[in-house]
C-alpha cells in the first residue's frame, strides 16, 4: 500500500477519499481485511471525512468472510460517529447475511428501513428453498408499494418455482408481462 501511495505522491498526486476507498475495496475483494482496516486507520489519521460508502465497502468485505459480529460492530461504530446508515449499507448487510445463510436475520434487519428492489431480490434469493420466507417476502414487497422492476419479477418467479408454487409462478409471470 505505502509503495503505491508513495509513487502517487512522488508524481505530485495527493491521494484523496476516492483513492483510499479504491484501496479499501481492493483489499476487501482479496480478503485482506486487516490491510483494509489499516487503510481506514490511515484515512482517520489524515482527517479524511469517512462516509457511509467507506463503511459499506468494509461491511461487504466482512460479510464475504462471514464475520457477522464484526459487521455489527462497524454498524455500531457508524452510529457512534454520527454516520448516517442508509440503504447502501443496509442492502450490503442484507446481501451479506443472505449469502452467509442468515436470511432470517437479514429479513429482520430489512424491516427496520425502507427497502428497494435490491432488498427484496436479495431476500427472495436467500429464501429460495423456504416457502414461508418466499411468501412472506412477496407479501411484504407487494405491501411496500415498490414498483417491481423486471429483475425483481424474474427473481420472484424463480423463487416461486423453486418452492414448488408453479401456479403462483405462472400467474405472477403473466401479471409481470402485462405490466411491462
Amino acid at each position: 500500500m505505502t509503495g503505491f501511495l508513495s509513487a502517487m505522491e512522488k508524481n505530485g498526486t495527493k491521494p484523496n477519499l476516492i483513492t483510499y476507498s479504491v484501496l479499501l475495496q481492493g483489499f476487501c475483494l482479496r480478503s485482506k481485511l486487516e490491510e483494509a482496516f489499516c487503510v481506514l486507520k490511515r484515512m482517520e489519521n489524515l482527517d479524511l471525512v469517512i462516509d457511509e460508502f467507506v463503511y459499506a465497502i468494509l461491511i461487504d468485505g466482512l460479510c464475504r468472510r462471514g464475520d457477522v459480529d464484526r459487521v455489527f460492530n462497524l454498524l455500531e461504530e457508524m452510529e457512534r460517529k454520527g454516520i448516517q446508515v442508509g440503504s447502501v449499507t443496509y442492502n450490503t448487510v442484507v446481501n451479506g447475511l443472505c449469502k452467509a445463510g442468515k436470511t432470517s436475520k437479514a429479513d429482520e434487519i430489512s424491516r427496520g428501513y425502507v427497502g428497494d428492489n435490491f432488498t427484496y431480490r436479495t431476500l427472495l434469493h436467500g429464501y429460495a428453498m423456504e416457502v414461508d420466507g418466499v411468501m412472506d417476502t412477496k407479501r411484504t414487497l407487494e405491501e411496500s408499494g415498490i414498483c417491481m422492476d423486471v429483475v425483481t419479477c424474474n427473481v420472484l418467479i424463480k423463487a416461486l418455482f423453486m418452492v414448488g408454487m408453479i401456479e403462483d409462478a405462472l400467474y405472477f409471470s403473466k401479471k409481470c408481462m402485462i405490466r411491462d
